[in-house]
């Protein structure tokens, strides 16, 4: 219950985040969604396509230029948590989901319609890996490990 719980709900934050990301866009009607025109929607798909490869190949280079930096935050997440400390992931979420990437989508939206909605996306994956760097290196998730290998040999023998 102490890590299942916790964890249950951070995923439950995902699947609320993502409905209210999709309340946003729907809010901009047809002209975000496309429904029953298909002339928008061919050259949407086209535009879509075009947009997917570049941004596609960007990401790329970014992710082999900086990997280990882009990826540090997920795994520095799931170490805490495997160590047991699966509150930090559910509060680490909640800030980065409702307090930093809801807020910003809306906002950014109200400032640049639709496309702000895609722009305040990246600012909760910024904020929460911030949190997690910090919370990984002040090191107190060590405090909350739920299983000791002291007594475990590694000796084959």
């Amino acid at each position: 219950m102490k890590l299942g719980v916790p964890s249950g709900l951070q995923q439950m934050l995902f699947s609320f985040e993502n409905i209210a990301l999709q309340s946003l866009v729907n809010g901009y009607g047809t002209s975000a969604m496309g429904a029953n025109k298909m002339d928008i929607v061919k050259n949407g798909l086209k535009a879509s396509l075009k947009i997917s490869t570049v941004i596609s190949i960007l990401v790329t280079v970014l992710f082999l230029l900086f990997s280990k930096d882009l990826i540090s935050s997920f795994i520095l997440t799931s170490a805490i948590k495997g160590a047991g400390d699966s509150m930090f992931a559910l509060i680490s979420s909640m800030i980065s989901l409702w307090l930093v990437r809801i807020p910003c989508a809306y906002l950014f939206a109200e400032l640049f319609g639709v496309n702000g909605i895609w722009m305040g996306i990246p600012s909760g994956w910024l904020i929460g890996g911030i949190i997690t760097s910090i919370y990984y290196k002040k090191g107190s998730w060590k405090s909350k490990c739920v299983v000791s290998f002291d007594h475990v040999s590694l000796d084959a023998n």
